[in-house]
């Protein structure tokens, strides 16, 4: 994983060079746009989050596993869901918890998305503990609290919704 870390870093790098010609730009860009429909590429994706990269690979990255909860995750195993699900709550614990893998805010705020874009799909039948761990994940200082728990918050939002407009049908 750690060789493919690398090469992806080293085609990131190439592709946001200013040097870089448009049409080695295509090249690269077909080659990144291969790797992410690779059925294991969020696996790569999971690990380049977890250990130290360039915020190209870490945006790169999150879009793998985005792109992987929006069209893949009904295909995926559960083995697999739980995978990513308990690979994103480690990583934003430990980026709360730790300072040596503090994440920049845009990196947090796109880690609960993601946590978010599998609530949606997943709660409450195949992940009724959702609220519980999201609670779990920070509740050390009230604002980590409230910066966390809003965007899942917004989740339940169109449910309730949905609920009362049928029942009042």
């Amino acid at each position: 994983m750690e060789e493919s870390k690398q090469r992806l870093e080293s085609c990131l790098s190439e592709f946001f060079s200013p040097e870089t010609s448009n049409d080695r730009k295509r090249q690269i860009e077909f080659m990144l746009d291969s790797f992410q429909k690779q059925s294991g590429a969020w696996k790569q994706a999971l690990y380049c989050l977890g250990t130290e990269v360039s915020q190209y690979l870490t945006m790169y990255s999150q879009s793998i596993i985005e792109n992987t909860i929006k069209f893949r995750w009904q295909f995926m195993s559960s083995d697999e869901q739980t995978e990513v699900k308990s690979a994103l709550y480690t990583l934003l614990q430990s980026a709360s918890v730790s300072s040596v893998h503090k994440f920049q805010p845009f990196v947090r705020n796109k880690v609960v998305k993601l946590l978010t874009d599998i609530g949606k799909l997943s709660w409450p039948m195949s992940q009724p503990d959702f609220f519980t761990n999201i609670l779990q994940v920070n509740s050390s200082t009230f604002f980590a609290y409230i910066q966390l728990v809003f965007p899942f918050y917004e989740l339940s939002i169109p449910n309730v919704v949905l609920f009362t407009e049928s029942s009042v049908f």
